[in-house]
């Protein structure tokens, strides 16, 4: 069973969906989960999935559009806030503390992609989560710096960025980037199994969505740029850890790091022989024991 729902982010309203068990009686509580998803993606995509196959095994399942996206407000949209993004999980799990049947002491969180680390990076300050459990995580803002060969070119686009910026204040067009590629000969472009080659495919093919563009706001980039997840993880972490990734994700460094920084409470990194990053969104054969997994993490952990 599911349901939309809205919750409020400080002066934002948020569009969410709750799914709930199979036997869900509201005069009873429940354990819950809050799903982040991936960056540039919307609750009906890789959340859904998850949440779908989570619910039966008795949690009540939040997902979200972050602000900015989908169906949640936030202009200009398609803004990426890696700083808002996190309060946006604090105003998630806020919504689930109102529900008569959710039982406040038992709320977990799970994200995947970039929305894996920015759950890593809320559950660092974040102590009403029992438990976290992250898919193929990605630091955005340490992706998008790799991604830049020196100092000179960091410092340029900051600089487009900044002018950009100007520019829309005084009238000019949002200008947005592309993020999935534009078209399949250009995904070809990527190594085989690069998150950015197989995204086309699920982005543009197996979860289309018109509120999913690929697209964000370049003058949003200093936000992005100077953000880390994992920054201070190693002194703040308390919860325990699990994660996941692919023998043949390119996105399989960040996964490590994760469980490096959470020491001793990090309960595995689970390597999904012969998956990519992107099969890991979706394909029954690699989600659906993850989810087990997930499942019987969320609950071993319930009752500490």
């Amino acid at each position: 069973m599911k349901q939309s729902v809205t919750f409020k982010n400080r002066m934002l309203t948020l569009a969410g969906e709750l799914f709930l068990p199979d036997d869900f009686e509201a005069s009873k509580t429940y354990p819950a989960i809050v799903v982040a998803h991936p960056e540039g993606a919307v609750k009906e995509q890789v959340p859904a999935t998850y949440a779908e196959k989570l619910a039966p095994h008795g949690f009540v399942v939040l997902t979200f559009d972050g602000a900015y996206m989908g169906e949640s407000e936030g202009e200009p949209h398609f803004t990426t806030d890696p700083f808002q993004r996190v309060e946006d999980i604090r105003a998630a799990v806020d919504y689930l503390t109102t529900l008569d049947y959710v039982d406040n002491g038992k709320i977990s969180g799970l994200g995947i992609c970039a929305g894996g680390a920015y759950m890593i990076d809320a559950a660092k300050t974040e102590k009403r989560f029992k438990a976290v459990s992250a898919v193929v995580p990605v630091n955005m803002g340490a992706g998008m710096r790799e991604s830049q060969p020196n100092k000179e070119s960091l410092v340029a686009t900051l600089t487009a960025a900044a002018k950009q910026r100007t520019a829309e204040v005084n009238g000019a067009e949002v200008q947005l980037m592309e993020t999935v590629a534009a078209d399949d000969e250009a995904a070809m472009q990527f190594p085989e199994h690069s998150l950015f080659r197989e995204a086309r495919s699920y982005y543009r093919g197996v979860k289309e969505n018109s509120r999913s563009t690929g697209q964000i706001v370049f003058s949003g980039f200093d936000k992005l740029l100077r953000y880390d997840a994992y920054d201070m993880m190693s002194e703040m972490w308390s919860h325990p850890l699990l994660v996941f990734t692919g023998s043949l994700a390119d996105t399989r460094p960040f996964a490590e790091q994760a469980i490096q920084l959470a020491g001793d409470l990090a309960e595995d990194l689970v390597v999904v022989e012969g998956a990519t990053h992107v099969d890991l969104y979706y394909k029954d054969q690699f989600v659906d024991p993850v989810v087990e997994q997930i499942a019987d993490f969320f609950s071993k952990h319930l009752s500490e």
